[in-house]
């Protein structure tokens, strides 16, 4: 189990760089009404869920925490709650604003736009797992498909926003 929170902990970092680095990437791309904030607002917020549920986890791991059951059992749903649900909602805010911009500027295909509305969107609607258990399944579609989403985009997102070129200007005539 520390094993584990320290893998959590550790996955967190990448995730906080890849952050920063779209919040700019989007921004160098004109990206900058909201989106581009909000990705970077979310996906760190993301991160941060995913720290708070691997320190939950390594505490759940000491010795005399384990052995009193009803602290392991509400540290455990805890720690569930931070690194899966609330990791999903901010991932599928993430993605949401992204994939509209994104597809809105033509910086990303349709269908590669739409797909990532709908991971967005799934991954919010997990939420209501809290409410209703069953929509917890929805929670690896949004994560790993979200995290899959993210990691495409990252390679096909170009670095730069292709110029206009200016017509050329017409000779002119002396008449």
């Amino acid at each position: 189990m520390v094993a584990a929170s320290v893998f959590d902990f550790a996955a967190a970092v990448p995730l906080t760089i890849y952050t920063g680095v779209l919040s700019a990437r989007l921004r160098l791309l004109g990206i900058t009404r909201g989106a581009a904030t909000v990705a970077l607002a979310a996906g760190t917020l993301a991160a941060a869920a995913t720290v708070f549920s691997a320190l939950v986890t390594w505490v759940i791991s000491r010795p005399e925490v384990r052995e009193q059951a009803t602290l392991v059992g509400a540290l455990h749903d805890l720690s569930f709650v931070s690194g899966g649900v609330a990791f999903a909602v901010f991932l599928g805010v993430m993605i949401a604003p992204m994939a509209a911009a994104g597809r809105g500027t033509g910086v990303l295909t349709r269908p590669v736009g739409l797909l990532g509305l709908a991971l967005g969107g799934l991954a919010m609607v997990s939420s209501l797992g809290l409410v209703w258990s069953p929509f917890f399944y929805l929670l690896p579609i949004g994560r790993f498909g979200g995290l899959i989403w993210l990691t495409y985009v990252g390679f096909r997102l170009p670095h730069s926003r292709p110029r206009r070129t200016a017509p050329a200007p017409s000779p002119a005539h002396n008449d």
